[in-house]
């Protein structure tokens, strides 16, 4: 009989490939988190709910952030700043480096709490 661990181990290494390769650039992935408003070179930045990492989320030329166009609005309206958390799918625009922030665009976005305030101002399964 096999020693328990020894039936762990592949399995660990089979994940760490996975979560590795589904980081690199142009593979998109999915993270639940909190997107907000940020200062700095990235305007926006999401949160990875449960760690200390934050993903900056890239802009185009006229400092859009890269992001469905409902999700901006959603965010930045009427002057108010609010916190968004959902299951964000982000392609990566730079390849994971720890301690580093990741660059990535939002691709999609789904069971959305829209906060303002501390307050729920929204809820919403898809955008």
């Amino acid at each position: 009989m096999r020693h328990p661990s020894l039936l762990i181990l592949p399995a660990l290494v089979l994940l760490s490939s996975i979560w590795l390769e589904a980081e690199q650039p142009g593979q998109a992935f999915t993270v639940h988190g909190r997107l907000s408003h940020a200062n700095g070179n990235a305007r926006c930045v999401i949160w990875i709910v449960g760690t200390n990492r934050r993903l900056a989320v890239l802009q185009s030329s006229d400092e859009v952030p890269e992001m469905p166009e409902g999700l901006w609005w959603l965010l930045s309206s009427e002057d108010k700043y609010r916190d968004i958390y959902a299951n964000f799918v982000v392609e990566p625009a730079t390849p994971y480096k720890k301690g580093v922030r990741q660059w990535v665009r939002i691709i999609s976005v789904s069971d959305l709490v829209v906060m303002e305030k501390d307050k729920i101002i929204l809820q919403k399964k898809t955008l």
